[in-house]
């Protein structure tokens, strides 16, 4: 392929190349191509020890899905083994998962540590705006 280039030179050295507009577009297009590849491949290695929840997860979440049931599904854990590892009964775990009853902080903080979460990813939120 042909490039028209035109030198300017200062003292002798190439200073300036000058190119045909359409050639520049396309220069810029492939730059920040590659600068956005580079940014995502930085994010990638800053957080290649995190965690990425799959957007069906999140999804769930948002829509107001019991989050400890969620959580207990995503991570492959079947009600009864939960109950047994935080020390609960069956019964009483799915009165947390159909929000009927809420969970003391000490079984808010034995779900979060056995479901590798942060507390706050348990606590069920209003979608309701309140009023001011």
């Amino acid at each position: 392929m042909k490039h028209e280039v035109q030198l300017i030179e200062k003292g002798g050295k190439p200073e300036w190349a000058i190119i045909p507009y359409k050639e520049y577009q396309e220069l810029i297009k492939v730059y920040d191509y590659f600068d956005d590849e580079a940014l995502f491949a930085q994010a990638l290695e800053r957080n290649k020890d995190s965690e990425t929840i799959p957007h069906d997860l999140v999804v769930r979440l948002v829509n107001g899905e019991n989050p400890i049931r969620v959580w207990r599904r995503y991570r492959g854990k079947t009600m009864q083994e939960l109950a047994k590892q935080i020390g609960v009964t069956q019964s009483y775990l799915s009165q947390l998962e159909s929000s009927k009853r809420h969970a003391s902080q000490k079984v808010l903080k034995l779900l979060a540590a056995n479901l590798g979460v942060d507390i706050e990813e348990l606590i069920e939120t209003s979608s309701e705006i309140p009023s001011v």
